[in-house]
């Protein structure tokens, strides 16, 4: 059908004077005056309105069908669109391949730090590029941080972007820098690490971070990095922390959060110099809270145990004040034992000193049930009294590469981050 605005114009209009018609007919089968055959004439010439509109009905219901289901069947998951999808970690339960995963964090915590040690970890083993667009730090930061060194060391592999005037004179500038993202949503990025560096700097001039409206446009644009195959992390800040509970919070707009599979709170405990991975929302794979210290000599990343990571220097002389009340005790000592002893040492906090009693069962030391104290727990210290967990970020067990067929496992003997000295290495890896 040759259609014209005019035309459609008409056609609307001629509907809608006869329905127009057919209501007041309606109206006048109300009117008290009115007879039974000026009813009955009424009635026949509403019947063949109804009868005229019907023709111009759009849309007729009809059944779901074969051809109906034939004709939605581009857009539906089917089982052999699956086959090959499987969960991969790139740092086990920490960082998942091919996903968006949010770090936030209070400014100079370490955020652009331990990526960038996950970023140079990742290029020891199976990532074969890593894109680290940074909009944050200057040029004098990156010199500090040895990114230099880290470009040196793996060329091209290593792909650092940020404004910065370079040797040659020019400007680069964020325009270019979007140029460059720009071009990868061209490209193959299975197997590609993309960092953005702090997210909130790649909004649009004028937008506003915490708005909805300004932040979900971009968090469409990193989902559809992610679909070309990318693994994604986005660095951001937090809010200040409430002055009643002391808890970090992501800052802005709640599509931060939203658009993101897996997200951290990081911190940083000063004492033990280690960072604290904290999960706040965990949509894909196992994602634990997890904890690290820098290996500055390596830009890498040895993990150790949680608890141990953000022990405070009074947390620290609690559980050797217990260690050494058990182990010189004549006999094994029950909980209000522990608890009266710490208490006459000075240390008047219960609810701190019961904390550290709690989570130092199994770790520190171990309680069994006797009969000659009632039944109840005594405390004696495990065999090997292992103060520090140490973990090593490679793994020698191929198993744990989920997903991964065909790839070896080849440690870099001069990249390896374990601590040789301590009494427990738990193998963890990157893949």
């Amino acid at each position: 059908m040759d259609l014209s605005v005019d035309k459609i114009k008409q056609e609307l209009a001629s509907i809608k004077a006869l329905k127009k018609e057919m209501n007041d007919l309606r109206a006048l089968l109300l009117d008290e005056y009115i007879t039974q055959d000026a009813e009955n004439v009424i009635r026949s010439e509403i019947t063949k309105l109804e009868s005229e509109l019907s023709k111009h009905k759009v849309q007729q219901l009809g059944e779901i069908d074969q051809n109906f289901l034939n004709s939605i069947n581009i857009t539906r998951v089917e089982a052999i669109d699956l086959e090959d999808k499987t969960l991969v970690y790139l740092y086990d339960n920490l960082i998942v391949k091919a996903e968006i995963t949010l770090i936030a964090a209070k400014p100079s915590s370490g955020k652009s730090l331990t990526t960038m040690a996950l970023s140079n970890m990742s290029l020891q083993n199976n990532i074969s590029y890593v894109f680290y667009f940074d909009l944050d730090n200057s040029p004098t930061t990156l010199k500090k941080r040895g990114i230099d060194k880290i470009e040196k060391r793996w060329g091209e592999r290593f792909q650092y972007h940020s404004p910065i005037k370079k040797k040659n004179g020019r400007v680069v500038k964020k325009e270019d820098i979007w140029n460059v993202i720009t071009k990868l949503k061209t490209r193959n990025l299975q197997n590609i690490l993309i960092v953005f560096d702090s997210a909130k700097n790649f909004l649009k001039a004028g937008a506003d971070r915490d708005k909805n409206k300004d932040v979900s446009p971009l968090m469409d644009f990193f989902r559809v990095l992610r679909d070309l195959g990318a693994t994604v992390i986005l660095l951001h800040h937090t809010n200040k922390p409430n002055k009643d509970l002391g808890e970090l919070t992501y800052a802005g707009s709640s599509a931060w959060e939203e658009d993101s599979s897996n997200a951290f709170l990081l911190s940083y405990n000063d004492y033990k110099k280690t960072f604290i991975f904290t999960p706040f929302k965990n949509r894909i794979g196992d994602i634990e809270e997890i904890a690290f210290v820098y290996k500055e000599e390596n830009h890498s990343l040895s993990q150790v145990e949680v608890e141990w990571a953000k022990e405070t220097q009074v947390d620290e002389v609690i559980k050797d004040e217990i260690i050494e009340f058990i182990k010189t005790s004549h006999q094994k000592p029950i909980y209000s034992q522990i608890m009266k002893y710490m208490q006459e040492m000075g240390f008047t906090n219960k609810d701190k000193v019961n904390a550290i009693v709690q989570a130092g069962k199994n770790k520190y030391w171990k309680t069994t049930k006797i009969a000659e104290k009632n039944f109840k727990d005594v405390y004696e210290l495990m065999e090997s009294d292992t103060r520090i967990s140490q973990i090593s970020p490679f793994s020698s067990d191929k198993s744990v590469f989920r997903g991964i067929k065909g790839n070896e496992f080849l440690p870099d003997k001069s990249f390896d981050t374990s601590d040789k000295s301590s009494n427990m290495n738990i193998d963890r890896k990157i893949v």
